[in-house]
């Protein structure tokens, strides 16, 4: 090759980098590798059984046994093989002299999603400005709806404001908030800040009821539980 790199450098660089783009890529993620990877397999599946199946064309060469040394070392499967077509829609490449043929372009995909790649197969009549055929891969996604994160609602221990005291402060507080309000023309929006203002005055006024997840935990304990938690945050560094 050109610049003094021979061809088993080039290729041993080709690999490099694509490695080192598998790598940044999460475990989890879709892994589609298609192109004209200029090597050979055939339908040999000793030693290969995990990545290949039965359906392939030629005799493997060196080439192809570096894309299937890749291929098990990254868990990719070779789609080309999995699927049974006649020898015509397997063919991806004719030379010049219209007799030669062979399987130049190969489609890899993760072992894990196998049951997505529904078929891989060559499109004859497709014009690609190219001596090889255009290969069409088909792929069913199976996406799972993320759940929604949801926020539990806080609940207030409304009955502190019982107390005068309190009951003072918080109106105040309030009303403090109330006169700081814009006027909304939109009846949601101007339910939202009211809510708003509410929630903040109460935030800081009245504490969060306990929310009992544990039966089996009596008020009692819950009550000694929280006068710890005061206990510490008055006096720290006894703690």
């Amino acid at each position: 090759m050109d610049n003094g790199v021979s061809i088993d450098d080039a290729k041993d660089k080709f690999y490099c980098k694509l490695q080192d783009t598998i790598n940044t890529i999460p475990k989890k993620d879709l892994i589609l590798l298609a192109g004209n990877f200029n090597v050979h397999i055939d339908a040999s599946q000793t030693g290969w059984d995990t990545i290949l199946s039965n359906f392939s064309q030629g005799n493997t060469n060196n080439n192809g046994l570096h894309l299937l040394s890749f291929a098990t070392a990254n868990g990719l499967l070779i789609g080309n093989s999995l699927f049974q077509h006649p020898c015509k829609h397997q063919i991806t490449w004719w030379a010049p002299n219209g007799k030669d043929t062979s399987v130049l372009d190969y489609v890899l995909i993760n072992s894990h999603l196998r049951s997505s790649l529904k078929d891989v197969r060559t499109m004859r009549s497709a014009d690609c400005g190219s001596d090889h055929h255009l290969v069409r891969a088909c792929i069913q996604l199976k996406l799972t709806q993320a759940k929604p994160k949801t926020t539990p609602t806080k609940r207030y221990d409304w009955s502190k404001l019982l107390e005068p005291a309190l009951k003072k402060e918080f109106h105040v507080a309030l009303s403090n908030r109330f006169s700081m309000l814009d006027t909304m023309d939109n009846v949601d929006e101007e339910e939202q800040q009211i809510s708003n203002a509410i929630n903040d005055c109460a935030t800081k006024l009245c504490p969060n009821v306990w929310q009992r997840t544990q039966t089996w935990i009596s008020d009692s304990s819950l009550n000694l539980i929280d006068q710890r938690k005061r206990a510490k945050l008055i006096n720290f560094t006894w703690y």
